[in-house]
């Protein structure tokens, strides 16, 4: 209703009035305009509702935004016309800065406590220091920079972008992949262990036993069973070093000794026996049991048989993290690999002859074993507490380098008269002298571990060790496997004792026991 008012007054043409003549002019123009300012009034408020009525339908289709409320600062509108009083600037205030607490030992036998700057555990108490960020500041574990006592997780559980993207190194961030930040220091560990290891044995043949005694055979004294397996001591040193401050990648170098494995035998004239060296002789037809007397009771004569084995080794690897969590890490490992297999054996006799004869004879077989070679594998660490456990398993795979030096000799002295031959009993012209070949071998190793962490920056571990190298030469397998001999000389067919060498595996395993140390 009110629209079609304004829109009547608005076109509505106003009723002519007669005109008026001399002085009436003036009032009239008077009571005119009087009569036009109302009018006009009321065609500008018509016209002003008519585009607001306008405007409605066009927005009928909208949605409704809300009302548009102008911002305001201590409930004053920040409109052009408002004015907002602004805060006075004051001078900077430098923070105090406020020392960590440094915490004491204390024993509970409680669950774990934590106090600005201290942690307890459990299983004793262990100053850790204070952990900033979610950093632990120590690196008081294994070697792979994870949490020590009671820090499961520790400055490790941060979360990480992943090996794919990060190279399993770096925390994940809004800017994508940050290195951590370095945790010590000291970027040095190592170990110290004491080996305890057991050799394989080696089966020698009869080498040395008492005479028959018509048809009752004689007594073994060396040989006919498995020589050489007793335990020996031994030392491994393992030094490393991390190669960046994430401790991703580091760079570890191993090098290990067993002391020399010696067996001992020796008999004399004095023990009261007559001992004997069986043998094949094969100079006959057919082949008949021999025995080469060694030593006759009431004299002077003795045997001696020597055994010696040296074994040491080593390698060096490059160890990339692989995966990290719960307490633990996998590193992938790559390096050089070495091994050496030394082993002797020598037989010794002094026999008295007749005529004032004395017959010393020798026979020695030695072998030489040296592996070179690349190594893969895999190097497993996990923390729980105080506790720690390890695991490796590599694969070394190159060239081993085999020789064998047989000699043989046999001095007879008559008197002032001296005769040597180049040959003893089981070492003789068909068999001595030097021989060496190469092939290809393996040489895996697996190792577990336990730790205990003692303090800040040592370890106690206990662990065990299995190590092996394919296609090895050992003493026993250079010797003849019969004993024949052809005492002919020059030999003829058959030529015995056989230049034939045989290969197999040899392995090495035992406990060991040592100190870790981390920076």
């Amino acid at each position: 209703m009110k629209s079609s008012l304004v829109s009547d007054s608005r076109f509505r043409t106003p009723r002519p009035r007669p005109a008026a003549s001399g002085l009436a002019t003036s009032g009239l123009a008077t009571s005119g305009l009087r009569l036009w300012v109302p009018v006009l009034v009321l065609t500008l408020l018509g016209s002003t509702t008519v585009g607001a009525q306008q405007n409605d339908r066009r927005s009928s289709g909208r949605h409704n935004r809300g009302t548009y409320q102008p911002p305001t600062v201590g409930g004053v509108p920040t409109g052009r016309a408002a004015s907002v009083p602004q805060p006075p600037v004051l001078a900077p205030v430098q923070a105090e800065v406020i020392p960590v607490p440094q915490g004491e030992e204390i024993y509970l036998d409680q669950e774990v406590y934590s106090e600005p700057g201290v942690t307890y555990y459990e299983e004793g108490p262990y100053l850790e220091g204070p952990v900033v960020d979610g950093y632990d500041p120590s690196c008081d574990a294994m070697p792979g920079g994870l949490p020590g006592c009671g820090l499961e997780g520790g400055s490790w559980s941060e979360p990480v972008c992943g090996f794919e993207n990060c190279g399993g190194c770096g925390m994940c961030s809004n800017q994508g992949c940050i290195p951590l930040p370095r945790l010590c220091a000291d970027q040095w560990f190592g170990s110290a262990e004491w080996l305890l290891w057991y050799r394989r044995g080696q089966s020698y043949p009869v080498l040395a036993a008492t005479a028959r005694s018509g048809n009752t055979p004689g007594t073994i004294l060396f040989g006919g069973e498995r020589v050489g397996e007793s335990d020996e001591s031994g030392l491994r040193l393992t030094i490393g070093h991390w190669l960046d401050d994430a401790r991703c990648r580091s760079l570890l170098v191993r090098l290990w000794a067993v002391d020399d494995e010696e067996v001992n035998f020796g008999v004399t004239g004095a023990d009261g026996l007559t001992v004997v060296r069986p043998f094949l002789d094969v100079s006959t037809s057919p082949a008949t049991a021999g025995e080469y007397v060694a030593v006759r009771p009431g004299t002077q004569d003795f045997l001696n048989i020597g055994f010696q084995s040296e074994l040491s080794g080593g390698d060096a690897s490059l160890r990339q993290l692989w995966g990290r969590g719960l307490g633990g890490r996998i590193d992938f490992l790559y390096g050089y690999q070495y091994l050496r297999l030394d082993e002797n054996l020598t037989i010794n006799s002094r026999t008295a002859g007749p005529a004032n004869s004395t017959q010393w004879l020798t026979d020695e077989f030695d072998v030489e074993n040296e592996f070179h070679g690349a190594q893969l594998g895999l190097a497993i660490h996990y923390d729980e507490r105080c506790w720690s456990f390890d695991a490796l398993a590599k694969l070394g795979f190159g060239s081993m380098q085999r020789r064998g030096n047989l000699t043989g000799t046999t001095i007879t002295r008559v008197g002032a008269d001296e005769d040597i031959e180049n040959q003893g009993l089981l070492v003789r012209a068909t068999n001595d002298g030097a021989t060496g070949d190469g092939t290809f071998a393996v040489a895996p190793e697996v190792a577990v571990g336990l730790g205990w962490q003692l303090n800040r920056h040592v370890n106690v571990t206990f662990g065990y060790s299995f190590l092996m190298v394919t296609d090895a030469l050992q003493t026993w397998r250079t010797i003849d496997d019969d004993l024949a001999v052809n005492l002919d000389d020059p030999p003829v067919d058959p030529a015995r004792p056989s230049r034939t060498f045989s290969y197999n595996d040899y392995w090495v395993q035992g406990m060991q026991f040592g100190l870790n140390y981390n920076y």
